[in-house]
């Protein structure tokens, strides 16, 4: 039989959140009977949510390291250096595999001098961006972020891209070349995430007070964080109860921003058209009674929430950012709109909320290039073959 090839996934915080979520599916998912595989991740922190129910289930070998935070912290992030340094050089793992930017700096540091063979990073987004502003980050500190960034994927053997539009961003912001990229969507459980296969939702509806009204039930899922955009998505509504005063709005998540974010809601007298749901189990549920998905993100790299979206046939409002206009074509399966602008917002909405139609037109387009691209035999395979074409390459070395 085929000794096994070791391999570490590393991220900080299990969080509800798209990287964690896509992190969890690949080690859930890989080939058992090919992989050993350790996931390593750090404490989590703040109100959102934890998968580590998720990630003992999964049946793979956990490892927490407690200084691997999310935080810049020199203290944490020397300590987390040489915990993964050791851990790296006890394991021997053939392959690293990190995930989101402070697991990639500290762990490629770490898998080089450990001499790991094959180190792949998965960015899972940026902060570079034109919009792309990080609360509380002042502007002239990026410069610093960028150059240690730049470090982390040059360490890195492949660069794990969502769309071919994120990598040709990242390639213009001169993260990487062109060559450093491998391209892989990130998938979509359709067992869970599917249209049709959701029913009896008059008690849901009822729950919710929206009963069978006809008026546009709009929903978002995302971390309640400052680079979703979130506060332009609340900006927009009062604008679109012009035409439709009975609008709902659904948030379901949490995050550093959630208070903020009602607060705003409450100032603009919305109480009753926007409510904030928390993290919920029931998402594709709740999904199934959305009219239309939007996303404000100031920055996304693909977002999964949107191939989620996608999936369950309902038609998406989002920005164009990032590798967003990678999933959807202005048009064709939603609507894309420049960032940070709330009456872009509040117009795409009403007009498509005018034209059933063509919300029907886009969900169908969309639910169907989802069923192409997102799902998770694809995922895995790619992922697989990455992984086998790598290691074969450093062999012959």
């Amino acid at each position: 039989m085929t000794e096994k090839i070791k391999i570490a996934h590393v991220i900080t915080r299990l969080i509800k959140g798209g990287a964690q979520k896509v992190c969890l599916d690949l080690v859930k998912n890989l080939d058992r009977e090919k992989y050993d595989i350790t996931l390593i991740y750090g404490p989590e922190t703040g109100s959102e949510g934890s998968l580590i129910k998720e990630a003992v289930s999964s049946g793979v070998r956990l490892v927490k390291v407690d200084e691997l935070v999310r935080e810049v912290s020199l203290f944490n992030d020397i300590a987390a250096f040489f915990r993964l340094l050791s851990i790296f050089k006890k394991e021997r793992f053939e392959i690293v595999h990190l995930h989101t930017s402070k697991a990639g700096l500290v762990g490629a540091y770490a898998a080089r001098l450990a001499g790991v063979p094959v180190v792949i990073y998965s960015s899972h987004g940026h902060i570079f961006g034109k919009n792309a502003r990080i609360k509380g980050l002042p502007t002239h500190f990026l410069w610093f972020f960028h150059i240690l960034r730049k470090a982390a994927s040059g360490l890195a053997d492949k660069i794990i891209a969502l769309t071919p539009e994120d990598k040709e961003e990242q390639v213009a912001l001169r993260l990487a070349s062109h060559d450093k990229f491998k391209v892989i969507y990130n998938a979509v459980d359709f067992s869970v995430f599917s249209r049709g296969k959701i029913s009896d939702l008059g008690k849901l509806r009822d729950l919710l007070g929206i009963g069978n009204n006809d008026y546009p039930i709009l929903g978002t899922v995302s971390r309640l964080s400052a680079e979703k955009g979130l506060d332009y998505l609340i900006g927009a509504v009062p604008e679109i109860k012009k035409k439709f005063p009975d609008v709902k709005l659904f948030f379901v998540g949490d995050g550093p921003e959630r208070q903020n974010l009602e607060a705003k809601a409450r100032s603009l007298g919305l109480e009753n058209s926007v409510r904030f749901l928390g993290f919920r189990d029931n998402l594709p549920h709740l999904l199934s009674i959305v009219d239309i998905f939007v996303l404000p993100s100031l920055y996304e790299a693909m977002g999964i929430a949107i191939a989620e979206a996608m999936a369950m046939g309902i038609p998406v409002v989002a920005t164009r950012v990032g590798g967003v206009p990678g999933i959807i074509e202005d048009g064709r399966e939603g609507i894309l709109v420049e960032p940070a602008d709330s009456h872009q917002l509040a117009d795409a909405i009403v007009r498509l909320s005018h034209n059933g139609e063509l919300m029907r037109a886009l969900g169908e387009r969309g639910y169907e290039k989802a069923r192409k691209l997102f799902s998770m035999d694809k995922m895995i395979k790619e992922t697989e073959s990455l992984y086998q074409e790598l290691i074969k390459a450093k062999k012959k070395v």
